[in-house]
């Protein structure tokens, strides 16, 4: 199959497979009277273009609505069948770390700040009480699909109550910087009808998680696990050198994420410019 090939058309395997039975294998040859919706058009444009498509006056709106200082927050979790902590339901996501990048001014140089727990105990508030401490009250918190980002964050408040109103402070400034991706308000062929992070972070900025030794949330949960001795890969615990290594990758992957969100808004900004 050719690189944009019709199986990355958005939204419809159906569809595709019904071009590729016509002999349809690239998205760029599908026939313009084709009944295509407003976002599989939109990928036939820029595959026949090899142009990112860039709806401007929805980008600005994204752009202008926006609070400074920008608070880019990003979490890594676990979750088990069955709960190592009290009170915790199976399959529960269990925040382990979080990143955040802290930005005044578009241009200016970002602070960053991140925690990454220690040992087997439940980390959960000395990661609340960490973040409540990086975060003032005003700014956007900007994040990358609000939908996981607002689950922990609810969760967190159920089980520790002291900290609900908060956390119930920091649900109403939330802003999603998948939407302008996931509304096709900006996208490039290359994305492959998808609006995830990491076809969006190397569309648009060049820069990609390849090469990182963590590169998924996956792969993190599961070597936190492993170097706090809760998920054992190898039936034997790793050796202190190995432990430091392994969080030193959780860290700049999960800096990545966070980093990666302030390259590209950086580059939304310049296309509207």
């Amino acid at each position: 199959l050719p690189d944009n090939h019709i199986f990355n058309l958005y939204g419809s395997k159906d569809k595709a497979a019904g071009l590729f039975n016509k002999g349809v294998l690239s998205i760029k040859d599908i026939p313009d009277w084709y009944n295509l919706n407003f976002k599989q058009k939109i990928q036939l444009e820029c595959a026949k273009t090899e142009k990112p498509k860039i709806n401007k006056s929805e980008i600005l709106k994204f752009i202008n609505s926006l609070e400074y200082p920008l608070y880019f927050l990003d979490f890594e979790t676990f979750s088990t069948a069955i709960p190592l902590y009290e009170g915790v339901r199976p399959y529960q996501r269990i925040p382990f770390q979080y990143s955040i990048h802290i930005l005044d001014a578009i241009d200016s140089q970002p602070s960053h700040y991140d925690f990454l727990a220690e040992g087997a105990e439940d980390p959960r508030e000395e990661l609340l009480l960490n973040l409540r401490k990086k975060i003032d009250e005003t700014g956007s918190i900007i994040v990358y699909y609000e939908s996981f980002e607002r689950g922990v964050l609810k969760e967190l408040a159920e089980a520790f109550p002291d900290y609900s109103q908060w956390i119930d402070s920091i649900l109403t400034r939330i802003v999603d910087l998948y939407k302008p991706f996931g509304n096709f308000h900006y996208y490039h062929s290359s994305q492959k009808g998808s609006a995830s992070v990491k076809n969006v972070l190397p569309a648009i900025t060049g820069l990609s998680y390849e090469g990182m030794e963590i590169a998924d949330g996956m792969a993190a949960s599961v070597y936190f696990l492993y170097i706090c001795g809760n998920y054992d890969i190898n039936e034997s615990r790793p050796a202190k050198e190995e432990v430091e290594k392994v969080r030193k990758s959780l860290i700049k992957y999960c800096g990545m994420d966070t980093g990666g969100m302030i390259h590209i808004l950086r580059a939304l900004v310049k296309e509207v410019e």
